[in-house]
């Protein structure tokens, strides 16, 4: 069932894509490296390329970044954390030659680390799969360039 939705999933994401570029373009986003016992938390989402995602998504008109990223967090995996526990990472613009294809938007990284394994709820609809991943894992057949990026100046900063 979750590679019907995941095909379902691309398809439409292709099939709006000028919609979504017109929407997406120039909004600001979020991601967050949420890391425990060495492990990162990733998520598929229903529209898009099939590839594991960091989990995070668009800010509310006047919403403060980590907050945004906190309460994204919370919608897509059902992770609760404080805004004031997410350390900002960076801005980061992303590359024309990212999986977003062409479109060039803002998006603010966070980090959080965490203990324990929590109990996670996917969001219906929206994302299709969850999981923990070693980051040594993640590569560019897997996992979008954009995470690949804020991955790797997680890992030069830390």
């Amino acid at each position: 069932m979750k590679k019907l939705l995941r095909f379902a999933g691309l398809v439409a994401f292709w099939l709006g894509w000028p919609v979504l570029w017109v929407y997406l373009r120039g909004k600001a986003r979020t991601r967050v490296i949420v890391e425990c016992q060495g492990k990162i938390l990733v998520v598929r989402s229903l529209l898009g390329t099939g590839k594991w995602q960091l989990p995070g998504g668009g800010l509310h008109r006047g919403e403060e970044p980590s907050v945004g990223a906190a309460r994204e967090l919370l919608e897509e995996t059902g992770l609760s954390v404080r805004a004031s526990e997410l350390v900002p990472l960076n801005e980061v613009k992303t590359a024309k030659h990212t999986t977003i294809y062409g479109l060039t938007f803002l998006y603010y990284g966070f980090v959080v680390r965490i203990e324990q394994l929590p109990a996670l709820r996917m969001q219906t609809l929206e994302i299709t799969d969850i999981g923990w991943m070693d980051p040594a894992d993640m590569h560019a057949g897997n996992t979008s360039k954009d995470v690949l990026a804020m991955l790797s100046t997680w890992q030069r900063t830390r």
